[in-house]
């Protein structure tokens, strides 16, 4: 049963990737009258965490008011994002930020993301993925690219001779998780037949989680990626802050490139904070991310066709239906129709 959906997610990005682009972005969304991330909501006025990240009205003129109303506080701004890191922070620095008209959120600190589970086995039959490139060769992802955002998969691996774009992520000690993915994804059946992949004609490359934030788009624009790759999670997360609007916002930018998050590994959690806290099995994404608007979240499906007790599932905070796919991903023993 720890057995997730990796053959499922890597297989469901290819055949995203190969229909058109993804459907009119929704706009992202930071209500004024939420300022603040629920899960900082209860410590405004009482003890503070030590760092937040804001996104300011101006960012200018938020530094000069900050100077005035908080000096202790210490300011950076985000790479690939119009927010700031806030630190030293002191109890009650929170309501006086939120009282702020030059903020428009307050968020949780930048949280280190974790791969999601290992996979132990793949068989691209369980959801007639070997049925598809037999019916139809000409699928198999070429002039396509996918860009894999987690650790580095190991580019010495012989299935992916030829195909890799070069990317600052690689220069750090690749993983077994991130190299099994893309190994799903784009494998080209060079070292075993079974290390064929979904998309094996595609171009692969490599992004750090390290950055939460999107990738920068022009980046992204610049090497034509179709689809990237999130099989990541930071713990229960359901609402809606500075990562989905981000999300959303590179939606609107790039409509060509397809986010395609793990809806994660935490099925049987119950969230603490929003509208379903203390229900337990349900709105368990494991990342704000996850919620946001114009992505596809991908969960799994057990031999019986009903969502694995592991995978997690919405609803968003909003009560969008999550994950929006699911499919076979745990066992890989039932075959179901093309």
């Amino acid at each position: 049963m720890r057995n997730r959906l990796k053959t499922t997610f890597a297989g469901i990005l290819f055949l995203l990737a190969g229909t058109a682009t993804p459907t009119l972005a929704q706009q992202s969304e930071l209500k004024s009258t939420v300022k603040i991330a629920t899960s900082l909501a209860q410590t405004a006025t009482a003890e503070a965490p030590q760092q937040v990240r804001i996104l300011p009205v101006d960012a200018a003129q938020f530094q000069v008011w900050l100077q005035e109303k908080l000096p202790h506080v210490k300011a950076k701004a985000i790479t690939s994002s119009s927010s700031i890191t806030l630190t030293n922070l002191k109890p009650g620095d929170l309501a006086v930020l939120q009282q702020s008209s030059l903020v428009k959120y307050i968020d949780r600190a930048h949280i280190q993301a974790k791969e999601e589970l290992e996979l132990k086995d793949s068989d691209l039959s369980a959801n007639s993925i070997s049925a598809l490139h037999a019916r139809y060769p000409e699928l198999n992802g070429e002039g396509l690219l996918v860009s894999v955002k987690e650790n580095p998969f190991d580019t010495t691996d012989i299935d992916f001779k030829g195909r890799i774009i070069s990317s600052p992520a690689f220069a750090e000690v690749h993983s077994t998780h991130a190299t099994t993915m893309a190994t799903i994804i784009a494998g080209g059946a060079n070292s075993t037949p079974l290390a064929q992949g979904v998309a094996w004609g595609s171009m692969i490359t490599s992004s750090s989680f390290s950055n939460l934030m999107p990738d920068e788009t022009a980046g992204l624009k610049a090497n034509q990626a179709s689809v990237q790759s999130h099989s990541y999670g930071v713990g229960v997360e359901n609402y809606y802050g500075l990562e989905s609007m981000a999300y959303d916002e590179q939606a609107l930018a790039y409509p060509e490139l397809l986010h395609v998050f793990s809806s994660g590994n935490s099925g049987s959690a119950t969230t603490e904070t929003g509208a379903y806290a203390g229900i337990a099995g349900v709105a368990n994404l494991t990342g704000q991310f996850k919620t946001s608007k114009n992505s596809l979240s991908v969960g799994a499906l057990d031999t019986n066709l009903a969502v694995g007790s592991l995978s997690s599932t919405g609803p968003a905070y909003d009560g969008r239906i999550k994950p929006e796919l699911v499919a076979h991903g745990v066992g890989a023993l039932l075959k179901l129709p093309l």
